[in-house]
């Protein structure tokens, strides 16, 4: 029930809401008992939306590419090779990126949104 309502914040545009839950994500993130809920498909797109978001702020993105960087180096054999894929995508976007205000590239919303269509869909990989 504590995953839903985090699920619930992660779907939040406002800042005020959104970087204290990256925040506590990120504590999550670096705790084995919270791999199943941190390593499930959905999300991960949830992260990489937040990333990708032109209605997050710079902090935000910032402090969701922390949550996908933990999720990469700590729980990398429980992902999907997708949800792999997808993260690592947007680690190199957010990378490059980092330093500006600007949008992620093409390519990684074009990969995000076949990403969330393939949840949305219900045929999840």
């Amino acid at each position: 029930e504590a995953f839903d309502r985090i699920r619930q914040l992660l779907q939040s545009d406002e800042q005020d809401v959104a970087y204290p839950t990256g925040q506590l994500v990120s504590q999550l993130a670096k705790m084995n008992a919270a791999a199943p809920f941190i390593t499930d498909d959905s999300f991960a797109q949830l992260v990489i939306g937040k990333i990708c978001s032109k209605e997050s702020s710079l902090l935000v993105k910032r402090e969701f590419t922390q949550v996908a960087k933990t999720i990469a180096q700590q729980h990398t054999d429980l992902l999907s090779s997708r949800a792999k894929a997808i993260i690592k995508a947007a680690l190199g976007e957010s990378t490059v990126n980092a330093h500006s205000q600007s949008k992620l590239g093409p390519e990684l919303q074009n990969s995000t949104m076949a990403f969330a269509g393939s949840v949305d869909s219900g045929t999840i990989f």
